[in-house]
């Protein structure tokens, strides 16, 4: 049973990487980004941008933000006043 379970960790492990990899291949194609493909904890593969290149995107993804999250990209909320 213990096999089984490592074949799979590894499978998926293996899967996530090549998911990371064509998410980071379409922000570079479609974006002009380049982000790393970075590995936490022995256990989660994330993307990781340059400081220029999250302030593109943060530009991107502007628009698309609700204003009350706004604050988390450094956006001013418009209380209505």
């Amino acid at each position: 049973m213990g096999l089984e379970i490592e074949k799979f960790l590894k499978d998926f492990h293996k899967k996530r990487l090549k998911i990371h990899s064509k998410m980071g291949s379409k922000f570079k194609e479609q974006f002009g980004l380049n982000p790393t493909i970075a590995f936490r904890d022995n256990k989660y593969y994330y993307l990781r941008f340059k400081k220029e290149d999250s302030k593109k995107l943060i530009e991107i993804v502007k628009p698309f933000i609700p204003l009350s999250m706004l604050y988390k990209v450094g956006g001013q909320i418009n209380h209505g006043c």
